[in-house]
């Protein structure tokens, strides 16, 4: 594989030539075996080459494969970048590195975007090249994707119909996708411009250079340092050009390369001492023709600019003396002292004015001569920051006040047009309105013309055959639509009620006769007939058990809060309370949206949640429960918690009722035992028993009536604990001792050697003769069963 083909010989002007990677021919041989059959796109030969002969290197496969990509040769790509069998030297990702290098050189933008996606974004060795920018690394700018694109854009690679300078379409995919920052684009071009050699190139990477600037939207000032050294490199490549060439055919070429300099010279940038001191300068000094290089056309133009560029700067010093309002003006008006100019260092006439605090020169630049007060120096600062940073307050108190005015004026001129825009809207729907109503009425007119001319024809001809007739009756008057139609309104809304008040008398009568008489008869009946209807009507339509399930709701009059809630109303905000009692009064009376009565999702019991309010996001967990099978549902609030501890308490919430449900026995197991004999026959109904959620105790609850919700605002308000039968009877027992023993004459407290435990006791002795009775009071903790 280290033949070379001597009959192949490509000449400075071939394509492969134009690539970074073999531009100046040192260590390759183009005319090798694998260069020749990579460019001409023999993918047989090369798959035969690749499979029979020895001698392969990883250099020679991406070789193969850079060069491929570059003319567009798929499938001799897709041999070295498809997995296969073949067993290759080179690396899969240096592969994939060197075929998207080919083709952003080759500025094929479809195989570019195509590979990227493929392989992804190769590592670009650019910030490396930086510091090595001395150095003749062709080798390093061959490894840079974007500075293959740029070359390709430099050597006119591209295919018209799908790129060119001017659009930028491949540079433009490279700095998106691949994110390169504006100041490594700028650095490629510098190190590009670096190995030009003709004028069609230089004035190639100007133009580049011009377009690349307006396609990320830069400022050149904003990019001092990076323009200058492209400036630099322009200039370095220009001289040798025109010391070695024709003076005469150089001369458009050097004024095009001068104006390029001169527009960079106006937007600031400093192009002083471009050449001094660097090897080309150095070679001039020493070199015969130090002479001939002083007396150039590019070298005294070059100087022309950098002296006009001194004369410019020297104009602000009017500003730095203290002149006058007038005579800067003056200077202005005669061109001497240009509004836009920068002076060295990039600062405007602006950042100027405020470093010097003079507010009156600030005031015309921005008023009169609509500067901007945001633009910005090389060093990124506005005439704010300048200000701040000269202490110039009357500067600083004027840049406020005048920013702080054009946003207010900025937003009551975006609020004025925007209710202009609706004024004209609303005429505009306004208008159409009125032109369908006159559509809609011509249209009517014109279908029932003819019905209505046959009405009119025959009304009149009535009128003439019986209206002396008619008119022969008192009180008889002719008609016409507005008459009847006021006629009926007056029969709708003018009916006397007197009138029908004997009516309505003798029906309340018979009513109560009829229902007198059968109220023992049939009213069970008519009841159970009631019932057996709206089951089978639920039966056959789910909307109307929905509405069922609705009245029932309206008629809750009460409902059931936990000790949690007690607490949260009890030690919250009074609003949250106000927000409560709302809620609870849109409930009761059966009120049902989405933010009254949301279903949780992922619960496995029924778990709703109501909004408290938006902003705070409290929410109010609660529950339908009933004690009994029998008995109508009632509203169990379990908690007040914030939007994040939801699914939390959900959790918990759901766990309190599966182990409330794992407590009673299965009613099969139940039934065996009766049948055994093993436990009593109780025919009641069982009760379940909710849980608190953070312990095996019964749930503390509290019962809040509905008709006295509104004493939740108060903060005297205590509820009601809740109480079952059995604890109910109890309490009514102890009610009943206590009055049998507040019967007895005196009281005595004596203390016991048990009031000294854990358990706090009070033991009253009560006498009354002979017969003592001694009352234990134990105020520990109450437990519930």
């Amino acid at each position: 594989m280290h033949e070379s083909l001597y009959s192949v010989e490509y000449d400075e002007g071939h394509p492969l030539r134009k690539q970074l990677l073999f531009m100046f021919g040192t260590g390759f041989d183009l005319s090798s075996i694998h260069i020749v059959l990579a460019t001409e796109g023999y993918s047989e030969l090369m798959s035969f080459c690749l499979s029979n002969f020895s001698g392969w290197t990883a250099t020679m496969e991406l070789d193969v494969v850079r060069i491929s990509t570059y003319f567009g040769h798929s499938t001799i790509a897709e041999m070295f970048l498809s997995e296969g069998p073949k067993t290759l030297l080179s690396g899969a990702s240096d592969r994939h590195s060197e075929a998207i290098l080919g083709a952003g050189e080759a500025l094929r933008y479809r195989d570019l975007v195509a590979l990227v996606e493929r392989f992804g974004s190769p590592s670009d060795p650019i910030d490396v090249l930086e510091s090595e920018k001395d150095d003749d690394d062709d080798e390093g700018l061959s490894e840079s994707l974007v500075v293959t694109v740029l070359n390709g854009y430099v050597r006119q690679t591209f295919d018209r119909d799908t790129d060119n300078i001017t659009t930028l379409k491949t540079l433009s995919f490279v700095v998106d996708k691949l994110e390169y920052s504006h100041d490594e684009v700028l650095l490629a071009m510098v190190l590009i411009t670096r190995k030009l050699h003709t004028f069609t190139e230089i004035h190639c990477i100007l133009d580049i250079s011009k377009n690349v600037i307006n396609m990320m939207g830069l400022q050149p000032i904003h990019r001092h340092e990076r323009i200058r050294q492209l400036c630099e490199a322009v200039a370095e490549q220009t001289i040798p050009l025109v010391l070695f060439g024709n003076g005469a055919e150089n001369i458009d070429e050097v004024s095009i390369i001068l104006q390029w300099l001169g527009r960079m010279a106006d937007s600031g940038i400093d192009i002083q001492h471009l050449i001094k001191g660097s090897r080309l300068d150095k070679f001039t000094k020493i070199h015969h023709l130090a002479k001939v290089f002083a007396n150039l056309q590019f070298t005294s133009g070059l100087r022309d600019l950098e002296q006009k560029q001194q004369r410019e700067w020297s104009n602000f010093a009017i500003v730095k003396k203290g002149g006058s309002l007038i005579e800067i003006q003056g200077a202005v008006d005669r061109g001497d002292l240009k509004v836009h100019a920068r002076d060295q260092g990039g600062l405007l006439l602006t950042h100027l004015s405020a470093a010097y605090d003079r507010v009156d020169l600030l005031e015309w630049l921005v008023v009169t001569k609509c500067m901007q007060l945001d633009s910005k120096d090389v060093e990124g600062r506005t005439a704010l920051d300048i200000a701040q940073a000269s202490k110039a307050l009357q500067a600083m108190k004027w840049i406020a006040e005048r920013t702080a005015r054009n946003i207010i004026t900025s937003f009551l001129r975006r609020t004025y047009h925007r209710a202009l825009q609706k004024r004209r809207i609303k005429k505009s729907n306004n208008a159409a309105i009125v032109i369908q109503r006159s559509v809609r009425g011509y249209s009517t007119k014109k279908q029932y013309s003819g019905a209505l001319s046959y009405r009119l024809e025959e009304s009149k001809r009535f009128h003439a055959i019986w209206g002396h007739l008619l008119a022969a009756f008192p009180g008889f008057s002719t008609t016409c639509w507005s008459s009847i139609r006021g006629r009926l309104l007056d029969i709708q809304v003018g009916i006397d009620d007197d009138l029908f008040d004997e009516t309505d008398e003798r029906l309340r009568k018979a009513i109560d006769v009829a229902v007198e008489d059968d109220r023992e008869d049939e009213d069970n009946s008519i009841c159970d007939e009631a019932i057996l209807n709206v089951d089978v009507i639920a039966n056959d339509d789910d909307d109307l058990s929905t509405e069922v399930n609705d009245v029932a709701r309206n008629e809750w009059l009460s409902f059931q809060m936990t000790s949690h809630v007690v607490k949260f109303l009890q030690r919250g905000d009074k609003k949250y309370r106000s927000f409560f009692v709302r809620r609870m009064q849109q409930l009761a009376r059966g009120e049902r949206s989405r933010i009254l009565q949301k279903p949780l999702k992922g619960s496995q019991s029924h778990i709703f949640e109501t909004y408290l309010e938006q902003k705070s996001g409290h929410r109010i967990l609660w529950t339908e429960e009933s004690e009994e099978p029998s008995s109508p549902p009632r509203i169990v609030i379990w908690y007040v918690a914030k939007h994040k501890h939801v699914s939390r308490l959900m959790q918990l919430i759901d766990d309190s009722k599966s182990r409330s449900a794992r407590q009673l026995m299965p009613q099969t197991l139940v039934d065996e035992l009766q049948n055994e004999d093993l436990v009593a026959h109780d025919d009641e109904p069982k009760r379940e028993v909710l849980l608190d959620i953070v312990g095996n105790v019964p749930l503390k609850i509290y019962d809040v009536s509905f008709n006295t919700i509104s004493e939740i605002t108060k903060d005297s308000w205590t509820p009601q604990l809740h109480l079952t039968e059995e604890e109910r009877d109890i309490v009514d027992k102890c009610r009943w001792e206590y009055s049998v023993v507040g019967a007895c004459t005196f009281f005595t407290k004596s203390e016991t050697p048990e009031s000294k435990s854990s358990t706090k006791s009070s033991n009253f002795e009560a006498g009354n003769g002979n017969n003592n009775i001694k009352l234990a009071l134990h105020t520990g903790p109450r437990t519930y069963y």
